[in-house]
């Protein structure tokens, strides 16, 4: 089954960074539509930011520590987070990721009822419950490893309950619009304001986003363009992790298809990290048809805050 961004109405977006994104409000959507279509009007983020499905304030003392462990310390404004994704390229792209989560005790969410609402939004095991440290899975050509708790739990970004899922294609001839933004949702109540992750994986289990060398994660394709007139067509440049803004890979730190999240409490974020309560926005480029000899990004990100303050801006 297929489902698209659906709405009543096209818009044209213009952007410096996406943090002054002013997009008109979007009605009508089908029921099938798997992301929440953007209905901000005004700056991004807009309305409600961080506020999960039963959180509650009992981040404690431990709170104001230098680092911090568990998502329990965090206030419950920064329990959550939102992902959004937009397209300026001229063609239908596809993307894939995993929100990754430590769980059970001593992980990252160590209480059986914040467990509870990571699955209720989407979160699975990709490690068991009374899986030992040290533990790993292979993803793509990525290997996950449990580094503390007892299971690791992921949700996939880029599709919905299964269903396969398109980003529009940016048809206005202005490579800094795009046609469409959409936030990942949760699987139960489609709220936006997803269980925070520990990091974002760019991994993927389905076969379409392969790797373009087996033994190097960076090589993992994220973003994969469609033909404009046919979707079963595959045409350009997939989008690798080593090609995203943000990630391990691209900032030349590891072999880390990856970003993290920031639990050092000390306001300084890292350039591969986002904070908690915030949002993140990617946002795809005009660059399917980059030659082989290309290694620009493909992808950037602005990170925001809980506050709406810019952390992360794009560096195209």
């Amino acid at each position: 089954m297929r489902s698209n961004f659906a709405h009543s109405r096209t818009w044209r977006v213009g952007i410096c960074s996406l943090c002054v994104l002013f997009v008109q409000t979007i009605t009508g959507c089908d029921a099938t539509t798997p992301f929440l279509l953007s209905s901000f009007n005004s700056n991004l983020p807009a309305g409600p930011i961080g506020v999960g499905v039963g959180a509650t304030d009992n981040g404690g003392a431990d709170a104001d520590a230098a680092n911090l462990r568990f998502v329990d310390q965090l206030p419950a404004d920064q329990r959550t987070f939102n992902f959004g994704e937009a397209n300026s390229s001229e063609y239908p792209t596809q993307w894939r990721a995993l929100f990754v989560v430590s769980a059970g005790e001593g992980g990252f969410v160590r209480n059986e009822a914040d467990i509870q609402d990571y699955m209720s939004a989407g979160y699975e095991d990709v490690l068991p419950p009374n899986s030992e440290v040290g533990a790993s899975v292979e993803i793509g050509c990525v290997t996950l490893t449990l580094e503390r708790g007892t299971r690791l739990m992921a949700m996939t970004s880029g599709d919905f309950l299964g269903l396969d899922v398109f980003i529009p294609a940016n048809m206005t001839g202005d490579p800094n619009a795009f046609a469409g933004l959409g936030f990942e949702v949760r699987n139960d109540n489609r709220d936006p304001n997803i269980p925070v992750p520990e990091r974002v994986v760019f991994a993927s289990e389905d076969g379409r986003f392969g790797c373009e060398d087996r033994t190097d994660p960076c090589s993992q394709q994220v973003v994969l363009f469609y033909d404009q007139a046919d979707t079963s067509i595959e045409v350009g440049k997939p989008a690798t992790a080593a090609r995203i803004q943000g990630t391990l890979c691209n900032l030349g730190i590891s072999s880390a298809p990856e970003i993290r999240l920031d639990l050092t409490n000390d306001g300084n974020t890292l350039p591969f990290e986002y904070v908690p309560g915030g949002a993140i926005v990617y946002r795809i480029l005009a660059r399917a048809l980059d030659g082989p000899e290309l290694d620009r990004r493909q992808v950037v990100w602005t990170v925001v805050d809980v506050d709406g303050n810019v952390v992360h801006a794009e560096q195209p």
